[in-house]
């Protein structure tokens, strides 16, 4: 779903995809950013979370508030089959 869940402007470790960028085995575009984030640590993190009620519907750029407080978007939700 890129473009949506993730987009070009996501970094590769505040996606959670940091197993797949292999700093070790040399260099490659974009290999200083991200052994910079790990040493300066994430701003934010993109996570997936269950609503206790599945009836709500989301889409796209609704606000998660967490004790009263935004404190993030989604950036896409749907219903998970399997989960219910």
């Amino acid at each position: 779903h890129f473009g949506h869940d993730i987009t070009d402007e996501d970094h590769v470790l505040e996606a959670g995809l940091g197993f797949a960028v292999k700093t070790p085995k040399g260099d490659f575009i974009g290999r200083d950013a991200v052994l910079q984030k790990k040493e300066n640590g994430l701003d934010r993190r993109l996570v997936q979370f269950r609503l206790a009620d599945p009836e709500p519907l989301l889409f796209h750029n609704e606000a998660i508030v967490r004790d009263g407080e935004i404190v993030g978007t989604i950036t896409s939700g749907n219903y998970g089959h399997h989960l219910g």
